[in-house]
């Protein structure tokens, strides 16, 4: 059976879908400010019914990652949990954040009031209709939820509003169609060419920066240390962004949306952990889930020729290999396994070295699985990156290990007394010095060095990884980008909240640091405070690899012109932060978010977003006792001044961040 790390039912079939949308790109480097995690998870309930034991520390890595907190159920309920792809049983408390203040709307002094918790922590109502809030995204949306009740088949209109779409935010269009990104390198392509000609006949290569380059360097002026060198890394690294076609004046490969002499085509699916304890044997083992990933990659893939108007490649013409591999353990025995079980079809490898576009989708566990087994044939030759254009979705990756939690209490009990050492192996991702972290940011560097596009996806109300560690949010490179899915049956609504994250996401997609805010944050929307499983859904939404298909093909190589310019062998070295767990300071939310939201270069590219999150953040009304707490922590908004009227960036109208 398979532990939530994939979420497939007792029969093998995959759990119900649930929606995503393509989202942009990210590769800016996070802030490193020592003493920044997320908020804790303090002294809440210990689950439904139960009384309270005590108070837990949150511990968290440097760069915001929370390492501990409370269980919410008892081992009667941690078998049937298991074995339906879910671990909420074992997720953190969201009943408190950590360190005790007055509520929202509380007088000074008094604390919010501890409470057990029914059935946990419920979403809050939905605003008037009036007033709604709107996701940080523009149309567009993935499948929504369940239908509503009263809806008929006979396609009458239901009786209430018909289920909200999911949604992945920022969009594909979000990020690429507005500044830096919405502009080409400042000269345009011919200049760009001339200065690279010049530099190889021996002149001075020309330097170039745009507007948003030097508005970091102004803003760095009175910086110095670490954050002066991140403004500066970011700046020089700006005109490696990668583009569309259409802003890189290339008209005719954007007409074709990068398809056009793309003749074949290779689809990998690399599934995540999958239990061997006894709960396996009473439920069965689950398969298949390689396959789906691959499969649905594939499906994407031909949507994507369909919609530029060109025949989309097909097993039976030779022109699209679908690879599933499979293979339990730890990491390094599952690399041996399934580059054995890939060596052993000689087609696959013939079809992997000739292939002219790859994907690698790869869920949980098995995203570090595939960064190093892609290191292994980059460094075999068996994929040609002068030749191959590649691309890695990362879905819910245990980047950054799972929550701690989960290593405490009962989920401890049955881990150690049941489960193999792959399932432990799974904490140590948690630090950066460990062994296995550091083999691993051997391999990223391996796969960014070779020109691979690397996408994160992570599900805001993931139960069993948290925002931070399924963004890999410690490493920031050009040919990164980084989205979050928004489950619309988790969250009947979009509220302050989720886009505030998405802001975040938003701002390190245009390359500019978010100050630890996105990491800070990540503890207070985990897992059941909206009774959500994305942890599993998130893979089995098709415009998940939607975003996938677009962003390689649809952009700029790093690897080739215009984004690599003549002369140059090589992106910029990717950037890779520490992170080892620390008490989690209760002050640092405010403190990040002053410093994201009066960041001068962030208030030039998003001062209309900024002006409508402290709009919505002075009506918006959480119900819930955790967001009251996260409410309170982030009163300085309400000292945050409101950039000037008006102008904003120029920008494409397809892009709609602003539209808060």
């Amino acid at each position: 059976m398979e532990i939530d790390f994939e979420g497939s039912n007792e029969d093998g079939t995959p759990a119900n879908a649930a929606g995503l949308r393509p989202a942009s790109q990210n590769f800016g480097r996070p802030r490193g400010a020592s003493g920044l995690a997320p908020p804790g998870n303090g002294d809440g309930d210990g689950g439904a019914g139960r009384k309270k034991k005590g108070k837990l520390d949150n511990a968290t890595p440097t760069n915001g990652a929370p390492t501990s907190s409370r269980l919410q159920s008892g081992p009667p309920g941690l078998a049937h949990k298991l074995s339906r792809g879910s671990l909420k049983g074992s997720e953190p408390s969201r009943s408190s954040i950590a360190g005790k203040g007055p509520t929202a709307g509380g007088k000074a002094g008094e604390t919010p009031v501890e409470g057990s918790l029914q059935e946990g922590p419920q979403p809050d109502p939905a605003p008037p209709a009036s007033r709604p809030l709107t996701p940080l995204t523009r149309g567009g949306r993935g499948t929504g939820g369940p239908s509503a009740p009263g809806e008929s088949s006979s396609g009458k209109p239901p009786s209430i509003s018909p289920p909200r779409a999911n949604l992945i935010l920022p969009s594909f269009e979000d990020t690429f169609d507005r500044p830096p990104r919405s502009h080409a390198p400042p000269g345009g392509l011919v200049e760009r060419t001339l200065s690279a000609v010049t530099a190889w006949v021996g002149g001075r290569e020309r330097k170039f920066s745009t507007s948003s380059s030097k508005l970091r360097r102004s803003s760095s002026i009175m910086e110095a240390g670490p954050a002066a060198v991140a403004r500066r890394e970011a700046a020089e690294s700006e005109n490696r962004l990668p583009r569309t076609w259409a802003v890189m004046g290339l008209k005719e490969r954007a007409k074709s949306r990068g398809c056009k002499e793309m003749d074949k085509v290779v689809v990998i699916g690399i599934h995540g952990w999958f239990s061997v304890g006894p709960l396996a044997k009473w439920f069965g083992e689950p398969t298949g889930t390689s396959t789906k990933l691959a499969t649905m990659m594939a499906d994407s893939v031909k949507r994507h020729y369909e919609g530029a108007g060109l025949e989309p490649p097909s097993t039976e013409h030779g022109r699209l290999t679908v690879i599933p591999l499979q293979g339990d353990g730890k990491v390094a025995d599952r690399i041996d396994k399934l580059y054995a079980a890939l060596l052993a079809q000689q087609q696959w490898v013939q079809a992997v070295k000739d292939a002219d576009v790859l994907f690698i989708a790869a869920h949980s566990q098995g995203c570090v699985v595939a960064t190093h087994l892609l290191a292994r044939l980059l460094e075999q030759g068996t994929v040609q990156p002068n030749r191959t254009r590649t691309a890695l979705l990362a879905i819910a990756g245990i980047n950054h290990g799972p929550f701690n939690s989960l290593r405490s209490g009962v989920s401890n009990y049955y881990l150690n007394a049941f489960e193999t050492p792959a399932a432990k192996e799974l904490f140590e991702y948690q630090s950066s010095s460990s062994t296995c972290s550091r083999q691993y940011s051997s391999a990223q560097r391996i796969v960014l060095d070779k020109g691979v596009k690397v996408a994160y996806v992570a599900s805001v109300d993931d139960q069993v990884v948290p925002l931070y560690s399924a963004l890999n949010s410690s490493t920031s490179h050009p040919s990164i980008v980084r989205a979050l899915y928004v489950d619309s049956r988790a969250f009947p609504r979009v509220d302050f909240l989720t886009n505030l994250l998405a802001f975040c996401v938003g701002v390190r997609n245009a390359g500019l640091p978010d100050h630890g805010l996105l990491s800070l944050l990540s503890a207070s929307v985990a897992g059941s405070l909206y009774a959500g499983e994305g942890h599993s859904k998130c893979y089995e939404e098709p415009l998940t690899y939607d975003f996938a298909a677009r962003y390689l093909l649809e952009t700029t190589s790093p690897l080739r012109p215009p984004t690599l310019l003549v002369g140059e062998s090589a992106p910029p070295a990717p950037i890779f932060e520490t992170f080892e767990p620390q008490r989690w300071n209760p002050y640092s939310l405010p403190w990040a978010l002053r410093g994201i939201l009066e960041d001068v270069a962030v208030r030039e590219l998003y001062s209309s977003d900024i002006a409508k999150l402290l709009s919505d953040y002075a009506r918006w009304s959480p119900s819930t006792k955790v967001l009251k707490d996260v409410q309170w922590r982030l009163e300085p908004m309400r000292l945050i001044p409101r950039p000037p009227e008006a102008q904003e960036v120029p920008r494409s109208a397809a892009s709609s961040v602003s539209k808060l």
